[in-house]
């Protein structure tokens, strides 16, 4: 979509699932898409014409991402508890990190790509080293499951977004950082240039929320003991039915200014940051719901 004159640009069609997640690689030239017959489809982004085809998961596809530093890596996770890394040129699958207890539902890369995550389905992130791959201890964080996981861009710490709540947490130290935040299920927290950080919070009921966040680098208890705490700051601004059901994903524009939004309505709403005030809009078909959406850099 055109946000700005609110048309569509292009589409990608020819799948006959549901389409469950998607990614677009740090170059723009890749779009990758998994659906629920356990395919991940790789598309051309310029000319829309299906790259190839990698076939291995059985069940959903949850959650994709590009390696950072290499788009010629695709990782992809889902119903089968596994994550596999495929050669993006080749076709074919480099690993399989396997042995998880439950569905992957999220990946995410911390900001230098030698540290993957991924949220389970019954609580808690699996948490590996990266790109030579070795397990390290898994962080057990409560909130059952774990939706979406966004990281920092500080190489330490990752907003993790839960059924019930969300938390930051500082990876290296094992320390969970505490906040009181709206009920809700898709959280994302803004990072642009000149932009003061925000919280935006989505919830069941289609209600977004947006609120001041400030995140000190750190600060001492009682004990001397060091804990790297989020302050929830006052509520910005706030729509009680944005969305007719519950809001499935959030994304922020790289500028700053705009959030998307996307649920089980089907339908893709853009907002001014400032003000919640709704942006001129793509119009398109009604789908099903929606439970992915990505802004393009």
């Amino acid at each position: 979509w055109d946000f700005g004159k609110g048309r569509e640009v292009q589409s990608f069609a020819g799948l006959k699932s549901i389409i469950r997640s998607l990614a677009i690689s740090s170059t723009g030239r890749y779009l990758a898409t998994g659906s629920d017959d356990g395919e991940v489809t790789l598309w051309n982004f310029a000319d829309r014409s299906i790259v190839r085809k990698f076939r291995g998961h059985e069940g959903r596809v949850y959650a994709l991402a590009f390696d950072p530093n290499d788009d010629q890596k695709l990782l992809s996770s889902g119903d089968d508890h596994s994550i596999r890394i495929w050669d993006v040129e080749k076709g074919t699958q480099l690993d399989q990190l396997a042995g998880h207890d439950a569905q992957i539902l999220s990946l995410e890369f911390m900001s230098n790509a030698s540290r993957l995550l991924a949220g389970s389905g019954q609580g808690g992130i699996m948490n590996w080293g990266y790109p030579q791959v070795q397990e390290w201890p898994r962080i057990p964080v409560g909130h059952l499951p774990v939706f979406s996981l966004q990281d920092l861009e500080d190489d330490r710490r990752v907003l993790i977004s839960g059924s019930l709540s969300h938390c930051i947490w500082d990876v290296p130290a094992g320390i969970q950082v505490v906040s009181r935040s709206p009920a809700g299920r898709s959280f994302r927290i803004l990072r642009a240039a000149g932009e003061p950080l925000r919280l935006a919070g989505a919830d069941e009921r289609g209600s977004l929320e947006l609120f001041a966040l400030n995140l000190p680098s750190s600060l001492l208890n009682v004990t001397g003991t060091e804990e790297r705490r989020a302050v929830i700051g006052p509520e910005l601004a706030a729509l009680s039915q944005a969305h007719a059901g519950p809001i499935r994903t959030l994304q922020f524009s790289l500028d700053g200014k705009r959030i998307l939004s996307a649920g089980a309505d089907g339908r893709v709403r853009l907002w001014s940051i400032q003000t919640l005030q709704q942006s001129q809009l793509p119009s398109g078909e009604v789908v099903r719901a929606i439970r992915k959406c990505a802004i393009a850099s």
